[in-house]
């Protein structure tokens, strides 16, 4: 996200060094033009950042990642279980993924469990 937000820092300075519309509202830079649209970049990287931290959950370190439905070898899917304690009860969130037939080989280490 921080080079993300660099790039975009970049990006402005060279619209206010090329464009030549910019060029005139900041030759030097140092304008407030300038400096209010770095501002803006800066807020709404800020503004992003705090909203992707809300919005992550990570799994807690007791819960398996996935394993394979179905008897060994012959599974043909996955299911990710995931358990939360909140508000004075347990919610339970079940998540799987069946195939009709076996993944590619050139796929399969990319979605078997490890």
């Amino acid at each position: 996200m921080i080079a993300l937000y660099l790039n975009m820092f970049v990006l402005v300075v060279q619209l206010f060094q090329k464009v030549p519309a910019l060029k005139e509202l900041a030759p030097t830079q140092s304008e407030p033009p300038f400096q209010i649209a770095q501002l803006v970049v800066l807020v709404v990287f800020v503004l992003l950042g705090v909203q992707a931290a809300r919005k992550f959950h990570g799994e807690p370190l007791h819960m398996p990642k996935a394993r394979q439905l179905g008897p060994e070898g012959e599974g043909t899917g996955l299911i990710w279980r995931r358990f939360e304690e909140r508000d004075g009860g347990v919610y339970v969130e079940v998540e799987a993924i069946a195939l009709s037939r076996d993944v590619p080989a050139s796929l399969r280490w990319l979605v078997e469990p490890t």
